[in-house]
C-alpha cells in the first residue's frame, strides 16, 4: 500500500461533452472507469479507518455522476474518511448533480477562461459557446449554498482579459477565487498556436493583479490562488524545492483503464506511467525535476520550477509559465514583504 500518498486523483472518464480547442485529449470519445477499478485504486492507498483525499477529473467527471455516488457509498461502507473534490467544466452542474455534490461535501473547481471571446476556446463539439451554461452551473451551486473556485487556462485568447475574470468572480458571490494554469502544447493544442504572447503576458498578469487590488480596496476579496501561495510563503519565510505532490510521490492519478501516473496531467505521457492497479505500482516520483536554469534563479524557492507536467509537455522550461510566475512573485514580494 502506498502510505505516503495524500491525494488520489480518479480520472473517471475519457469522455467529455465539450471540445475545447486546447484540450490535452485528442477527442471526446473514450471509456468510463469501472467501479472495480476505482475500488482497487482506493485499496492501494487507504485502509478502513484511514483518511484519503480523492479528486474527480476527466474528461468531464460529471458524465459519471453515478460512479461518484458509488465511490461515496463505498467509502462510507468501508469506514474510509474521504474528502472529495471535483474539477468540472461546469456545464453539467444540474440540480441533481449539485444535490449529490452537497451530500458528498465535495469541493468544486470550475474551468472558465473568461467572458465572451476570452472563453472562445471552450466550446461544444458543434462550435457553440459554453460560457452561459457554465454560468448557470455556478449559479446552481449557489442555490445549493455551495462555493467554488474558477480555474482558467492562460492562452493567447484570454491573456489580455484575465482582469475581467477577476471582475466576474467578484460578481458571483459563491466564487471564492481564481486559479491560473498555463496553456500546454499537447493534445488538440499541440500546434502551439494558443501559446500566450510572452511580450505582453507580464503586463496582462499585472493588470489582473491590479484589478484584484482595486476590488479588495472596495471590500471585495477575490483570491488569486498563485498569489495566495506567494503571500503565505513570503509572510512565513517558507522556501520550497517542489512545485506539487507529483514531484514528491504524495499524489497518484488513475485513469479509466487502471493505469497509474504521478498526477492527472501526466496521464498518457510517455515514460510517466507508474503501473496499473491490477498488476502493481512502483512507488517512485516520476515527475521531471527542476531544470538547471530554474535552479539558479533567485525566484526558484517561491516559483518551485512551475508545473512539472507543463515542463514535460513543453520539452523543458516553459517561458510563458516562467513569466507568469515571476510577475506574480515580484508583485507578491512588494505587497507582502
Amino acid at each position: 500500500m502506498m502510505e505516503r500518498t495524500k491525494l488520489l486523483i480518479l480520472r473517471l472518464t475519457d469522455r467529455c461533452n465539450l471540445a475545447c480547442k486546447y484540450c490535452y485529449a485528442g477527442s471526446g470519445s473514450g471509456m468510463d472507469m469501472p467501479l472495480d477499478t476505482a475500488i482497487k485504486a482506493i485499496g492501494l492507498f487507504a485502509r478502513p479507518g484511514d483518511k484519503l483525499k480523492i479528486q474527480f477529473t476527466g474528461g468531464e467527471p460529471l458524465l459519471c455522476l453515478g460512479r461518484m455516488k458509488d465511490i461515496f457509498r463505498y467509502g462510507k461502507q468501508e469506514g474510509i474518511q474521504m474528502a472529495f473534490s471535483l474539477q468540472t467544466n461546469g456545464t453539467l452542474l444540474s440540480r441533481e448533480a449539485c444535490a449529490v455534490l452537497k451530500e458528498m461535501r465535495c469541493a468544486v473547481g470550475v474551468s472558465l477562461d473568461g467572458i465572451g471571446a476570452a472563453n472562445s476556446l471552450r466550446i461544444y463539439p458543434d462550435g457553440s459557446p459554453a460560457f452561459e451554461d457554465v454560468l448557470t452551473g455556478v449559479r446552481m451551486l449557489a442555490a445549493f449554498g455551495m462555493h467554488c473556485n474558477l480555474n482558467a487556462v492562460v492562452s493567447r485568447a484570454n491573456q489580455a482579459h484575465l482582469h475581467e475574470l477577476v471582475e466576474l468572480a467578484a460578481y458571483l458571490p459563491n466564487v471564492r477565487g481564481v486559479g491560473l494554469d498555463m496553456f500546454r502544447p499537447i493534445g488538440r493544442g499541440a500546434g502551439g498556436e494558443y501559446t500566450p504572447d510572452t511580450a505582453t503576458l507580464g503586463d496582462d498578469i499585472m493588470r489582473m493583479l491590479a484589478r484584484r487590488a482595486e476590488l479588495h480596496a472596495l471590500g471585495v476579496n477575490v483570491r488569486v490562488k498563485e498569489l495566495e501561495k506567494v503571500r503565505a510563503m513570503v509572510q512565513n519565510g517558507v522556501r520550497e524545492t517542489c512545485y506539487c505532490y507529483a514531484e514528491t510521490g504524495f499524489s497518484a492519478a488513475v485513469d479509466p483503464r487502471g493505469d497509474v501516473y504521478p498526477c492527472s496531467s501526466f496521464v498518457g505521457m510517455e515514460g510517466m506511467r507508474l503501473g496499473n492497479v491490477e498488476t502493481g505500482v512502483r512507488f517512485a516520483p516520476a515527475a521531471p525535476a527542476m531544470c538547471e536554469v530554474c535552479k539558479g534563479c533567485e525566484d526558484a524557492p517561491l516559483c518551485r520550477g512551475g508545473c512539472p507536467a507543463g515542463r514535460a509537455a513543453s520539452g523543458g522550461r516553459n517561458e510563458a509559465d516562467c513569466i507568469m510566475h515571476r510577475t506574480i512573485i515580484e508583485y507578491g514580494r512588494k505587497e507582502y514583504a
